[in-house]
């Protein structure tokens, strides 16, 4: 990367958690910067964490980047989603802390879930794992690819919009305690919120195309032409530095990015098959509901274990009260002799699909 100062002078540094915010119109290559932003964080042994891209399975192309062979690599995954892979595949939900240290490059993409709900919800679940990690060994590059995204999944958890952007502000002004560096960009630069565009780091503008820079960006022009950020290639940009410093510089392209129209779950030999949609929980405001995978879990708990309704209370991370595990059970045995199956159970493929559950008893 060369960097051409037109305004004060910053050491630009790869071993900090700092929040990158790549701005341009379609095309102008902000996914390609990231990404060599996010090599060299991995140069300083930092481990990637891409996990929010297009709906074509972009961030994908890192599987055939030259230097794959060498990492240890993590693909996330939606339930009822079988993924074959010469790499480690978990659902997100089972990923774990100890897991942000052990592999150096983890990818969560849209192919990988059902549908966009479920990637949401899922990425949400994700985010509540990087809040419990209070201390840590290595640095962890967040890739956002369209930030908006990153926010959406919060509403897939807490439904609400104003809690969706207390929590983005909150990791963003955290970040750096719980060792991240965010990676965002976006199409517009008003599409994020100012609470948040304040918090940036270091602003990468790119291409502009017709459109003019926003009011508050627009004393750039005294420094850069018109001309320039409405021309500039996708391998130039202008880089704005929260300390106040303004520069003009270049990066180099790589070739392994994803190409438009290309099928890059083909290219990097992955085979997807995906199963039936389950129902997710929904946060009702005063409760959330029981999920198909909550219920198939409480029925193994009931069942498997032997636990008593206030047991299961205890133990189970959703703490449903007794009347709730009760209802369930009631539920599930009612349509297995109804119907001779638990449409439930049979959505989240538990083996209690066809048997009445009994705690810790014959199961018929």
């Amino acid at each position: 990367m060369r960097v051409f100062w037109r305004r004060g002078k910053e050491k630009i540094t790869f071993t900090r958690p700092n929040t990158w915010f790549a701005q341009g119109v379609r095309g102008t290559g902000k996914s390609s910067l990231l990404e060599y932003i996010a090599m060299q964080y991995m140069e300083h042994n930092a481990v990637i964490l891409d996990s929010f891209a297009s709906a074509d399975g972009e961030n994908l192309a890192w599987l055939r980047a030259p230097f794959i062979k060498d990492l240890r690599v993590c693909l996330l995954k939606g339930s009822n989603v079988d993924v074959q892979a010469p790499y480690d595949v978990k659902q997100v939900e089972n990923l774990g802390l100890h897991d942000l240290e052990k592999y150096d490059l983890i990818i969560s993409a849209r192919p990988l879930y059902l549908n966009k709900d479920h990637e949401f919800y899922s990425i949400g679940q994700l985010t509540n794992l990087l809040y419990r990690r209070f201390h840590y060994k290595r640095l962890i590059c967040l890739l956002a690819r369209e930030a908006s995204n990153l926010w959406y999944s919060r509403l897939k958890v807490s439904e609400a919009q104003a809690d969706s952007k207390a929590e983005a502000i909150y990791l963003l002004r955290e970040a750096r305690h719980f060792g991240i560096s965010l990676l965002l960009d976006s199409l517009r630069y008003l599409s994020i919120d100012k609470d948040i565009r304040s918090l940036t780091d270091r602003l990468f503008l790119k291409g502009q195309g017709i459109e003019r820079l926003a009011e508050d960006l627009r004393f750039l022009y005294k420094f850069f032409s018109p001309p320039f950020f409405r021309n500039m290639n996708p391998s130039q940009f202008i880089l704005v530095c929260r300390s106040g410093g303004l520069a003009a510089g270049h990066f180099p392209y790589h070739e392994w990015h994803k190409r438009e129209k290309e099928d890059i779950i083909r290219s990097v030999g992955l085979t997807i098959e995906y199963g039936k949609v389950l129902k997710l929980p929904q946060d009702k405001g005063k409760f959330t509901t029981v999920g198909d995978e909550e219920h198939a879990r409480l029925m193994s708990l009931y069942a498997d274990k032997g636990l008593s309704m206030l047991q299961i209370h205890d133990q189970a991370p959703e703490h449903r009260s007794t009347r709730v595990v009760s209802d369930h059970v009631k539920k599930h045995n009612q349509a297995v002799n109804r119907s001779g199956f638990c449409a439930i159970c049979r959505r989240a493929e538990s083996k209690y699909t066809e048997k009445i559950v009994k705690r810790g008893g014959k199961h018929t």
